[in-house]
């Protein structure tokens, strides 16, 4: 397990934040590699289906989590981003996600990077369980951008994954959710996907899916 009280120099610019929302409240685009595609590969990249049959879909069950649920997350590790657009074009791009424990486990913290030609984008994450909701509690937050960008989400277990929820409104005032899902998990890869309704659950896109691979000698 990796914990250290030695931060990166983006999380001490927003730490402190994260920090303060988490326990307060209890327990932009960039250029890369746009790839076209046919209608057919549109249609499939898409994924637009009925909440019913999304892995995510449902309620959020609790039962089966506990604090060491991401565990797996520790460590250092490579990634390869893949964002829809509305029409299903992709956009490639590589990135970096590493994550350290503190407060003898209690507190993930975890800095996700992706790298651009113009500058990285980054985002860091608190995570906690907390045992009075028996779920995840999280906040992430975007560097360089308002505190008010602050977003929390709860998640919970699911089998041999883990799904994260939070609901938003758009600059029109509508409402967004989405749905984060860490599946195909191993002691050195996973995959990630975040997906999104503005109807109310009716249907979700697929919005980013990255394929994540431990670097080597990280543990």
């Amino acid at each position: 397990m990796i914990s250290s009280d030695k931060q990166p120099s983006v999380g001490r610019s927003v730490l402190g934040v994260l920090a303060v929302f988490l326990f307060g409240v209890g327990c932009a685009a960039r250029p890369g590699v746009t790839t076209a595609m046919s209608a057919n590969e549109r249609d499939a990249n898409r994924r637009v289906v009925p909440e019913a049959a999304t892995a995510s879909g449902g309620s959020l069950d609790t039962a089966g989590s506990s604090r060491n649920d991401f565990d797996f997350l520790l460590g250092e590790w490579d990634v390869q981003i893949t964002r829809y657009a509305p029409d299903g074009t992709a956009t490639q791009r590589e990135g970096s996600w590493s994550a350290r424990s503190h407060v003898g486990g209690k507190i993930i913290e975890d800095l996700f990077v992706e790298r651009a030609d113009e500058a990285d984008a980054a985002a860091m994450t608190l995570r906690t369980y907390c045992a009075e909701t028996q779920r995840w509690e999280m906040v992430y937050l975007w560097a360089d951008r308002p505190a008010s960008g602050v977003s929390s989400f709860v998640g919970s277990r699911v089998g041999d994954e883990m799904h994260l929820r939070m609901q938003r409104r758009n600059a029109e005032g509508g409402v967004v959710r989405s749905r984060i899902r860490f599946f195909e998990i191993t002691s050195d890869s996973f995959s990630w996907d975040h997906r999104t309704s503005g109807d109310n659950g009716e249907t979700w896109s697929l919005a980013t899916l990255l394929t994540v691979r431990r670097r080597s000698g990280s543990s």
